[in-house]
């Protein structure tokens, strides 16, 4: 048997395979061909509508807010037709600026801070029942709190779970050590 009549034979037993390929091919490349066009006519329709909304521009004056090396953002201030800003108006759009970039890093400050908060608020309760484990084990065997503390880290370990999953578990079941080693 040739190569050619190998590959024929095996083209024709495994026919719906292939063509099972082929489609699979064809929806792809129709998906990704009408994603670009959709995109393409997405963004050229986004650019006609900020352009009508602006209307005609021929001056724009830009004020960058810098925050410890970090640009914060930009107030722009277009004009049609081009004037020249007196120096009071410059002031004013400048402290426009100024207090917009206080609002903005307030605000990341308080989302900051709430992350935080709630990131300490997981770790008590998780020191809270690892504490309590440590106590129903250290009762049940007889063990000091070094020695639960490392019998809980590592049966979460053993059991890929987390270590306050595993205190969480021995507390509700009363000290129960089946799950330990």
């Amino acid at each position: 048997m040739s190569l050619w009549q190998f590959l024929l034979r095996s083209l024709a037993f495994h026919w719906r395979m292939h063509l099972a390929v082929a489609l699979g091919v064809a929806a792809a490349t129709a998906v990704l061909t009408g994603a670009l066009l959709v995109g393409d006519s997405v963004r050229g329709s986004l650019k006609h509508l900020a352009l009508d909304r602006l209307g005609k521009i021929d001056q724009a004056l830009i004020t960058d807010r810098f925050f410890r090396q970090q640009t914060i953002g930009a107030l722009n201030l277009f004009a049609h037709p081009p004037v020249q800003l007196p120096p009071e108006d410059v002031r004013v759009a400048q402290a426009f600026a100024d207090i917009a970039t206080i609002a903005i890093l307030q605000e990341r400050l308080v989302k900051e801070r709430e992350v935080l908060a709630a990131q300490l608020q997981t770790a008590l309760d998780s020191r809270v029942i690892i504490e309590q484990a440590k106590g129903v084990l250290g009762e049940r065997l007889g063990l000091d709190m070094d020695t639960t503390f490392s019998t809980l880290r590592d049966a979460a370990r053993r059991t890929s779970r987390r270590l306050s999953d595993v205190a969480r578990e021995v507390v509700e079941r009363r000290g129960r050590t089946d799950l330990l080693p």
